[in-house]
């Protein structure tokens, strides 16, 4: 369900795939209520509780309708990730052998940064899952961008993806680990910055007041959060979905 996808078969198309996104839409949007009640109601849950599918086609088109059914919980979740080309097999979620990758530092492609956020107004934002995947030799700066921009951008909370071990010692190479001292040992510094609150939160330089029926219609949005995807999850992807997107490349990068 794309916008160019949408358009190759005419006015019936749009109208079948604008009914499918409606239907989609207020079926997550019911269910992520009941599941909740649940929690609440049977399990005794008293935790935030954030409603989280993973990633939609067409950020344009769809992101801002997949944000909607989230406001059935208490905070709005996204993650992304940010790495050069790896490539081998099992490079997707592994490092061997013989594997072939490039560095890619995230400073020179401020575009492709997963810490670009659309909040919605009136709910917190946590970013649950972030990471720079080995391999690449420029991760160093992973922590210490994560923290500026996202104060800026009034990030609630921020997770790096993931911790091996309780004691940050397991020296393993994996794909995803915050369990090496590019990671581990600026993630201090980076956190004392963030949660003192170093970086103060900037004012909006970009805001829509979007309407429902036209979000249905396949109408779309001005901008969406940028796909961070791992290569893994990006597999997943039709052919330059990404590349749908037309944006101010610092529009999420706002400073004082």
């Amino acid at each position: 369900m794309t916008k160019e996808g949408s358009h190759i078969g005419g006015p019936d198309k749009v109208k079948r795939v604008s009914d499918q996104v409606r239907f989609l839409t207020e079926y997550q949007r019911e269910f992520y209520p009941s599941v909740i009640e649940c929690f609440r109601q049977d399990l005794g849950i008293q935790s935030l509780i954030s409603p989280r599918n993973w990633h939609v086609t067409d950020g344009p088109m769809l992101d801002s309708l997949e944000r909607y059914t989230y406001t059935a919980g208490d905070v709005i979740d996204q993650r992304g990730y940010f790495g050069g080309h790896h490539q081998g097999e099992g490079a997707s979620y592994s490092v061997r052998v013989r594997h072939r990758f490039t560095n890619q530092a995230a400073v020179k492609l401020p575009e492709d940064l997963p810490i670009q956020v659309f909040s919605v107004q009136d709910y917190p934002h946590i970013i649950s899952e972030i990471g720079w995947p080995n391999l690449n030799r420029f991760r160093a700066d992973s922590t210490f961008l994560s923290s500026v921009y996202t104060t800026l951008q009034g990030v609630d909370g921020l997770f790096f993806f993931s911790v091996n071990d309780n004691f940050l010692s397991d020296a393993s190479m994996k794909k995803f680990t915050t369990s090496s001292p590019m990671t581990a040992v600026t993630s201090p510094a980076a956190a004392l910055q963030y949660r003192r609150g170093d970086v103060e939160e900037t004012t909006d330089v970009f805001y829509q007041n979007l309407d429902l029926e036209r979000l249905y219609a396949m109408k779309g949005t001005a901008d969406a959060s940028t796909i961070a995807l791992d290569e893994f999850r990006e597999q997943d992807l039709p052919i330059n979905a990404s590349e749908a997107q037309e944006k101010d490349d610092v529009t999420h990068l706002p400073s004082q």
